[in-house]
């Protein structure tokens, strides 16, 4: 069942993140345990996704929110 923090993503890797490189944290894990997104505990405009979100966004509009905070982050510097 999902909550209302668990997000669709279209999973379908042939290679996945094995060990995180330094000060990564996984942000989001899938079921069967593969770290499907990571960010940098230090700085905040470091993140990085293992989907496909622009294939996603027509039928799920919250895929686009990545794409809105990539947007904002480059316009605010």
């Amino acid at each position: 069942m999902m909550t209302d923090t668990d997000l669709w993503v279209n999973s379908f890797h042939h290679q996945a993140i094995d060990k995180l490189g330094d000060g990564l944290i996984a942000t989001a894990v899938s079921e069967d345990g593969l770290i499907e997104s990571v960010e940098h505990k230090d700085y905040n405009c470091v993140f990085a996704v293992q989907w496909h979100p622009e294939m996603m966004a027509e039928v799920h509009a919250e895929q686009l929110g990545l794409f809105r905070v990539f947007v904002e982050k480059i316009k605010s510097r």
